[in-house]
């Protein structure tokens, strides 16, 4: 009689039973079918600077997106800490302390509290990048806070005083914002011959609409032969290379700073005060290909 199919010995009881049951053959037939033939591959993975919006003839070489949960990335930050700072500012930076600093659904989070600590009146976080640069194109979003006496920084410092102690080796200041000009971003440069000391730095500002309520793309574009400071590509600042190291002292390796400071002479009523916040949603830096 030959040879029956499995499914002969399955009795077929009404023509809606014995076509859900072709229909479950045929699909258990069609799938099998289709990984003989039609291998399955797994889909690509997705490279993430593919998703970055990247400057023409830049290429991405190093990114944080805060991804992971906890305290920032110690292989990309670490943390400056102490009481004792420059410009009378009256925080204490803390060293990995959540609660002034850390990531949070996506985010860098700098907190900046009043409260006593180490007989400061404030505590903050000031965190540096482990890496540093010699020209490129960096790109942060953030969103500031907004607050009596609040100094929030996003800057580059030399990674050694190559030409000397501060200012001779230079600053790049890409975003500084004052509580008593909250809609005013400055973008400053320091050397030795221009410096805040001196009152001979130089920098410009941009008016922007509630930075401390929306996410802006604070960025700089760094060459051998100038610096340009953008917000969400808009030009605003540019200086140019003067062609001695007291002026451009702009040729060696800098790393980025992050801080919320509290100034001692800003104006408004301290009593006021409560905790304010900058989140950093990314930090990228570019490259030329």
């Amino acid at each position: 009689m030959g040879n029956k199919s499995i499914f002969a010995h399955h009795r077929i009881k009404d023509s809606k039973t014995f076509f859900l049951w072709n229909l479950w053959i045929f699909l258990i037939i069609a799938s099998f079918g289709a990984c003989e033939n039609d291998k399955l591959v797994p889909p690509e993975k997705i490279d993430l600077a593919d998703t970055i919006a990247t400057p023409e003839g830049y290429k991405l070489i190093w990114n944080d997106e805060f991804e992971n949960e906890g305290l920032p990335d110690s292989s990309k930050w670490i943390f400056e800490h102490g009481p004792n700072w420059y410009n009378n500012e009256l925080q204490y930076y803390t060293n990995r302390r959540s609660e002034n600093c850390r990531v949070r659904s996506g985010n860098l989070i700098i907190e900046a509290i009043p409260e006593i600590y180490d007989n400061r009146n404030y505590t903050s976080a000031r965190i540096n990048s482990v890496e540093g640069w010699r020209y490129g194109f960096f790109e942060i979003s953030a969103r500031l806070p907004r607050g009596v006496a609040l100094w929030p920084a996003i800057w580059l410092y030399p990674d050694e005083d190559s030409y000397g102690g501060w200012p001779k080796s230079g600053e790049i200041d890409i975003m500084e914002n004052w509580s008593w000009a909250p809609e005013q971003i400055y973008g400053t440069i320091h050397t030795e011959a221009y410096n805040h000391i001196q009152g001979t730095q130089i920098g410009k500002h941009i008016q922007l609409v509630e930075p401390w309520n929306n996410f802006y793309r604070y960025q700089l574009e760094w060459q051998p032969g100038i610096l340009n400071c953008f917000v969400d590509d808009s030009l605003f600042f540019s200086f140019e290379n003067e062609g001695t190291v007291q002026t451009w002292p702009f040729d060696h390796f800098f790393h980025f700073i992050l801080n919320v400071a509290v100034e001692q002479y800003a104006p408004g009523n301290e009593s006021s005060w409560v905790k304010r916040t900058m989140e950093v949603d990314y930090v990228r830096v570019f490259q030329k290909e």
